[in-house]
C-alpha cells in the first residue's frame, strides 16, 4: 500500500515522523536564490547518510567527517548520522531508490551507478576519457564537473548532487594471468549497472555481466565470472584479491563517487545552509583524498604480501585498448558525445 502513495507524500510522511524538528524561530527572509531561500532560520534537521562500504573504508571516514563539518558549521542545528555496510542492506542501486523516495536523506554512490537515472552521468563510464590524473582533477573541480552535479537535479529526478569524492582509477583483475590486450577477448567480467560501461567492455571483446557489488565475491568463487574491475582499495577491502591473483593496472576509467541528497530535503535548506553543505562536502573531499592515497599504498602492500601480481600494460597494449574502445564514443547519444568533447577539451 505504501508504494501507491506519490513520492512527495511518502517523503512528507517520513519527514513528519523522523527527520526534522522545528527550533521555533521565525521564517527567514527570502534570499532570492529561487529555492531554499525561504526556509526557516534555525531549523534543526537530523539527516541520515547511507553507503554500502565497510567502516574501515576511507569513504566511510570521509562521510563521518562530512557530518562533523556540517555539525560544526551549523552550530549543531544540522546533524548527519552515517550508516555503512554494517547497517545498510542492499546495493547502491537500492540506495538510489531510497534517497529518491526520502527513506534516507543522503547517499554516497558511484557516478556511473547514477547513469540509469540521469544519462549525463554515463560520461564517467566512457573508457580512457582522461589524459591523466591532472586532467581528471581539472574536470571534477571545474565548470564541467559542476554542471554535471547540477544536471542530476533536472527533470524531477528527486536527487541533488552535493559534491564529488575520490574513487580512484578502475582497472581489471582476473583469476588467470593477463598477457596483453588480446588476452581480454572472451573473458567474462563483472561490471557496474551502466549501459556505457557494458558497451565499453563489449568493445574490448569481453563478456560483461551486471552483478551487485556484494555478490561479486560469490561470482568469483564459483567461476561465474573470470574477473572484475575496480580501484585498488576496493579490490582489497572486498577480499577479491584472495581469488584474483592478477591485477592489470590499465586505469580504463576514472569515475568519482557522488554525494547525493534528496531534492526535497535540499529545498528545505536555506540558501546559506545549501552553500554550507556543499562547502562541507568539499572540505570532507580534501580530507578523503589524503585517506585515499594512504589506502592505495596499504592495498599495494597487502597485494605484495599475498603474492598478487600487479602489472601495468605496455604502451602498445594501452594503444590497442584505446583503439578498440574508440567506437563506443560514436555509439552513445549525442548528449554524451557532447559532454565527452567538452571534457576532453579541458586543458
Amino acid at each position: 500500500m505504501w508504494s501507491n502513495f506519490p513520492r512527495r507524500a511518502r517523503f512528507l510522511a517520513v519527514l513528519a515522523v523522523a527527520i526534522v524538528t522545528w527550533a521555533g524561530s521565525p521564517a527567514c527572509n527570502d534570499s532570492g536564490s529561487g529555492e531554499g531561500g525561504a526556509g526557516a532560520a534555525g531549523r534543526k534537521m537530523k539527516l541520515v547518510l547511507a553507503h554500502v562500504l565497510p567502516e574501515a573504508h576511507p569513504v566511510h571516514k570521509a562521510m563521518v567527517r562530512f557530518g562533523e563539518i556540517v555539525g560544526e558549521k551549523s552550530g549543531g542545528r544540522i546533524t548527519v548520522t552515517v550508516r555503512g555496510a554494517q547497517q545498510v542492506a542492499g546495493s547502491e542501486k537500492e540506495l538510489i531508490q531510497k534517497v529518491k523516495q526520502g527513506d534516507v536523506h543522503l547517499i554516497k554512490t558511484s557516478a556511473t551507478t547514477l547513469e540509469s537515472h540521469r544519462e549525463s552521468m554515463g560520461v564517467w563510464a566512457l573508457p580512457f576519457l582522461f589524459r591523466d590524473r591532472e586532467h581528471y582533477d581539472k574536470v571534477v573541480n571545474g565548470e564541467a564537473g559542476a554542471r554535471l552535479l547540477d544536471d542530476l537535479a533536472e527533470a524531477g529526478s528527486g536527487m541533488r548532487g552535493v559534491g564529488y569524492f575520490e574513487a580512484g582509477a578502475r582497472s581489471f583483475y582476473f583469476r588467470e594471468k593477463v598477457n596483453g590486450a588480446a588476452a581480454l577477448v572472451g573473458r567474462s567480467i563483472r561490471v557496474q549497472k551502466s549501459p556505457v560501461m557494458i558497451k565499453a567492455m563489449g568493445a574490448l571483446g569481453m563478456k560483461p555481466q551486471d552483478i551487485d557489488w556484494d555478490q561479486v565475491i560469490v561470482a568469483l568463487q564459483n567461476g561465474r565470472v573470470d574477473g572484475a574491475e575496480n580501484n585498488l582499495p576496493s579490490f582489497v577491502d572486498a577480499d577479491h584479491y584472495k581469488y584474483c591473483k592478477y591485477y592489470w593496472l590499465d586505469e580504463h576509467t576514472r569515475a568519482p563517487d557522488v554525494l547525493v541528497m534528496n531534492d526535497d530535503v535540499w529545498k528545505m535548506l536555506t540558501a546559506d545552509d545549501q552553500k554550507m553543505v556543499r562547502l562541507a562536502a568539499r572540505e570532507a573531499a580534501q580530507y578523503h583524498e589524503k585517506l585515499w592515497q594512504e589506502a592505495e599504498q596499504r592495498a599495494l602492500r597487502t597485494l605484495l604480501e599475498h603474492e598478487v601480481l600487479v602489472t601495468r600494460p605496455t604502451d602498445e597494449d594501452l594503444a590497442a585498448l584505446r583503439e578498440k574502445a574508440a567506437p563506443v564514443y560514436q555509439e552513445v547519444s549525442a548528449r554524451l558525445r557532447s559532454l565527452a568533447d567538452e571534457i576532453r577539451a579541458v586543458k
